[in-house]
Formats: structure tokens, C-alpha cells, sequence
């Protein structure tokens, strides 16, 4: 048995080693094909293709093409019927038209042959006289406040064919009548005779002047005589004449003295801040918040220009509030820092507007707290707000 099984692996491996063999063969062989296959094999020359060309002239290539020429179009096209035209409805026609009357011939009127022409006479001309009439001239002593100083003829009451000369300045129109209440005959013993002055015709022009050359008037040409006063009656003459009354002579008033008034007033004042207000509400001080709005409330009136040099000035200011919240009396400066007078009188000035535009309203400040916020002193400066 062992022998039989050694033949038989040995018969196992010589195959196994046969196979071996020819693969390695095989493998070598491709391996060495590939790697030395190409060099005993000849190098193939492409084909090379010739064809052959002619040199021709332009002429000749001219002559080689066709002519080219466009093909005849038949001219005999076929005729489009014209499309038929729409006949419009026929209108009724009358049987009998209307007679229509002939015009009347005018007869023209016979012209002379030779019309006799009259000649116009020439108009005389005028005959004028030098001797102008003599105007009266006005008195100087008349006030030459009236613009109307030239000659301009003005517009009369009336229209006449002969002008008449306007009436001195001295002479009246005819005054019209007034019916006067007569007093008794007892009253007057003496009748009054007045002055009449010599009226004059009333001013005529034979020219019409329309109202666009009507001279516009400030003030009367001239101004009229006044009428005589009356004598005085029996009855006023009889009356006591009245004693004048005295006149009391008023007594020259001492002026105070600058000083003294200034005293006064200072006094008044200080008395008024020393003794406290009746009925004044007292509370406890004030809140945060409280504080914050009131702040806010002058700082929205509170304009600061930040190029200007006043906006770096620092000014404290003093006032007083009514129970409302108006500004009381006026707004002090206490202190200021930096800059100039002027610069400073600027930032004053700023504040105590903005206090006082803002203060028109009222501050939002509780009324029971009024001890606390009578008076204030307030800093305005442009890096924050303070308040005491």
C-alpha cells in the first residue's frame, strides 16, 4: 500500500511539474517576443500620392467657365381679373324734381357818359386875434402842496360852445341855498348882514375830457375864503364869561436813588427765598428716574453747535419753578469754565433758552415733591448733564 501511494504522488507531481514547464515556456517566450519582436521587422515607407496640376492664365480660366448669363422670363404674364367693385345702394330718385325759380335780372343804372365833377371851395382860414384875454393870476400865499401845477385843461362840470375862463382863486361859485332854522326876533334885535363875495360863472370848456385824462388830485387847487363868523346874540353876550380855571402846578417828583432801589429789591428777594411759601407740599427727594427726565426734558431744547467755541464752555445756572413747572423769575448764572466772556455769554445764552422754550410747558416733576425742586442749579456741560 505504501508503494502503490508513493507511485502515485509521484505520478501526481510529474504532472503537476509537466504543466509548470510549458507555462514558463510559453511565458518566456511572449515575454521575449514582445521585447525583441519589432527589431528584426523592416520600417514601412508610406505610399506617396502625385497628382498632376496645370498653370492656366486668367483668360484661359475665363474662357473654361460657362457664360453666365439670367434666363429669359416669359413676359407674357397671366392677366388678374381687377377685383369687382362694390356698387353702392341706389338711391331713390324723385320722378319730379323740384322747379327752381330763376333769379330777378337787377337792372344796372345808367351812367352819364361824361359826370360832372364839383370842385370844393377852400376854407377861409381863420382869423385870429392877438389880443389873448387877461387871466387873473392866483395868489402866491396858496399852499403849493397840490400836484396839479401845469397847464392841462380839467375836466368842467359842464360842456358849453363858447369856453369860459376858469374864476380867480378869490372868487366863489354861486352857493346853493340853504334853508336855515330863523331864531326869534326877540333873541336877535340886530340883524347880521354878511359879506358876499362876487360869484362867478360857473367854469365851461368845449373840450371833453374823458376819465383817462382826468390828472389825478391830492389836494385842492386852492383853498376858499371862510365865511364871516356871526355877531354873538343878545343871550351869549348877556352870559357871565366863565373865570378860568386854575391849573394845579404839579410838584417836580424826587427820583429815588439807584442805590436805594437796588437795596430794596435785593431785600425783597432775599426775603422772599428766606421765608418758605405757604401751603408748599414737602416730600421725599428726588428718584433716579425723576432726575433722568427732567435732564432729558432740557436737554431736547438744548442746542449745542459742536464746531462752534462755546461748546466746550461749562456754565452752571440758577432758577426757580412754580408749582406747575414754568421757570419763576429769571435764570442766573452762577459759574462758568472756559473759553472767553463772549464764548461764555454764548453758552449762557444757549442754556437759558433751552430752559426757558422747555419750560413754557412745564417740567414733568410730581408736585408733592415741590421743597425738593423749587430751586434749581443746574450745570450745563456738553460731556453730561448735572443737576442739584
Amino acid at each position: 500500500m505504501t508503494a502503490v501511494r508513493a507511485l502515485t504522488v509521484r505520478a501526481v507531481e510529474a504532472v503537476l511539474r509537466t504543466g509548470w514547464y510549458i507555462s514558463g515556456v510559453g511565458h518566456g517566450a511572449l515575454i521575449l517576443f514582445i521585447l525583441f519582436g519589432g527589431l528584426f521587422a523592416g520600417d514601412r515607407i508610406p505610399e506617396v500620392t502625385v497628382s498632376e496640376v496645370t498653370v492656366l492664365s486668367e483668360a484661359e480660366y475665363a474662357a473654361l467657365l460657362p457664360p453666365t448669363t439670367a434666363p429669359d422670363v416669359g413676359s407674357d404674364a397671366p392677366e388678374v381679373a381687377p377685383p369687382a367693385e362694390d356698387k353702392a345702394p341706389e338711391a331713390p330718385v324723385e320722378d319730379t324734381a323740384p322747379e327752381v325759380s330763376e333769379p330777378e335780372q337787377v337792372e344796372e343804372p345808367e351812367t352819364p357818359a361824361n359826370p360832372e365833377l364839383t370842385i370844393p371851395q377852400p376854407i377861409p382860414d381863420a382869423i385870429v386875434e392877438d389880443n389873448a384875454p387877461i387871466i387873473a393870476t392866483p395868489p402866491t400865499d396858496i399852499d403849493g402842496s397840490s400836484p396839479v401845477a401845469d397847464g392841462t385843461p380839467q375836466p368842467a362840470p359842464r360842456v358849453a360852445p363858447t369856453p369860459s375862463i376858469a374864476p380867480p382863486p378869490l372868487a366863489e361859485a354861486a352857493p346853493e341855498r340853504v334853508e336855515e332854522a330863523t331864531p326869534d326876533a326877540e333873541a336877535l334885535p340886530e340883524e347880521v348882514v354878511e359879506e358876499e363875495t362876487p360869484a362867478a360863472p360857473p367854469e365851461a370848456s368845449d373840450r371833453i375830457v374823458t376819465e383817462a385824462e382826468e390828472t389825478p388830485e391830492l389836494a385842492p387847487a386852492s383853498s376858499m375864503r371862510p365865511r364871516t363868523r356871526p355877531a354873538p346874540s343878545a343871550r351869549q353876550a348877556e352870559a357871565p364869561a366863565e373865570t378860568p380855571r386854575e391849573t394845579p402846578r404839579e410838584t417836580p417828583r424826587e427820583t429815588p436813588r439807584e442805590n436805594a432801589t437796588e437795596d430794596a429789591v435785593a431785600a425783597a428777594v432775599a426775603e422772599a427765598n428766606a421765608t418758605p411759601a405757604p401751603n408748599v407740599p414737602t416730600g421725599p427727594p428726588l428718584t433716579g428716574g425723576e432726575v433722568d427726565g427732567f435732564k432729558i426734558a432740557v436737554g431736547s431744547c438744548w442746542v449745542v453747535d459742536p464746531g462752534a467755541r462755546s461748546a466746550g464752555v461749562r456754565v452752571t445756572v440758577a432758577f426757580s419753578l412754580d408749582q406747575q413747572g414754568k421757570p419763576l423769575g429769571e435764570v442766573r448764572q452762577v459759574s462758568a469754565e472756559g473759553g472767553d466772556a463772549s464764548t461764555q455769554r454764548a453758552a449762557f445764552d444757549a442754556a437759558r433758552r433751552a430752559i426757558l422754550r422747555c419750560g413754557a410747558r412745564g417740567f414733568p416733576l410730581p408736585v408733592e415733591k415741590y421743597s425738593q425742586w423749587r430751586d434749581i442749579e443746574m450745570t450745563f456741560n456738553p460731556e453730561g448733564m448735572q443737576f442739584r
